[in-house]
């Protein structure tokens, strides 16, 4: 990965029935899907306006969880009740900063790699 200037190493990795998906070096998310595979830099939140990567640093997991701070979701908590999702909307109403993380799990779509070359252009 290194010599082919793709990056410094696996970060992290996350597997499903449909996909692979493994963190390089903590900046970009290759996703695999065993025919073809994407390299995509940043994940979009449109509710929080958030740009993060799809997996977890460091960490390994077939869940598919992610999760947010209690205090970033407080700071972020006008946004998020402008914004379109209700759940994460009524969370935040009730959350205080010195709250548990909020952990969520998240599913693929079985064409996630057509939707992705369609967004990219690639």
């Amino acid at each position: 990965m290194k010599k082919s200037n793709i990056g410094l190493g696996i970060t992290a990795i996350e597997s499903s029935s449909d996909y692979l998906f493994m963190s390089i070096s903590n900046k970009s998310t290759l996703i695999w899907d065993k025919k073809r595979s994407i390299q995509i830099s940043d994940i979009y939140d449109p509710d929080l306006k958030l740009y993060s990567d799809l997996l977890l640093s460091g960490g390994v997991s077939d869940e598919h969880l992610g999760f947010y701070s209690a205090d970033f979701l407080c700071a972020n908590k006008e946004l998020i009740l402008k914004g379109n999702d209700r759940s994460l909307a009524k969370l935040v109403g009730n959350l205080l900063e010195d709250d548990n993380p909020v952990v969520y799990q998240y599913y693929f779509k079985k064409n996630a790699i057509d939707i992705l070359i369609e967004k990219y252009g690639i």
